[in-house]
């Protein structure tokens, strides 16, 4: 069961990174939840996005999603913020980085709540 469980995450993580919404955020407290260590878990989200991400940009890029002027000067940043994040991930406690994850889950999950059940005005 634990086995299906992690292999229909994937692919929901696989459709919300092709969506543009980052499917770590659901396959990593997926996989907390059935037992893997959060490096473990980090790293397996991560190695599924590289050739996910490469394919999602290729079909962006195709189809004239991609608003390159935008992209170019935040690239720099982007890396510079996975290298720091990477660099505090080996140094932090690991129970604070899961603690930290469910806050800001908890914080987008209650942002989202309130923008789909808001009267539109």
């Amino acid at each position: 069961m634990t086995t299906v469980l992690i292999l229909l995450c994937s692919v929901a993580a696989g459709v919300l990174l092709g969506l543009g919404m980052g499917g770590g955020t659901l396959l990593i407290p997926v996989l907390l939840l059935v037992g893997v260590a959060l490096p473990g878990a980090q790293t397996s989200a991560l190695i599924g996005f590289l050739p996910a991400a490469g394919l999602a940009i290729y079909l962006a890029a195709r189809q004239g999603m991609i608003i390159w002027p935008r992209v170019w000067p935040t690239l720099p940043f982007t890396i510079a913020g996975a290298f720091l994040g990477a660099w505090l991930c080996e140094r932090l406690d690991p129970l604070w980085i899961r603690r930290c994850l469910g806050v800001l889950l908890a914080v987008m999950a209650a942002g989202c709540a309130r923008r789909v059940f808001a009267k539109r005005r």
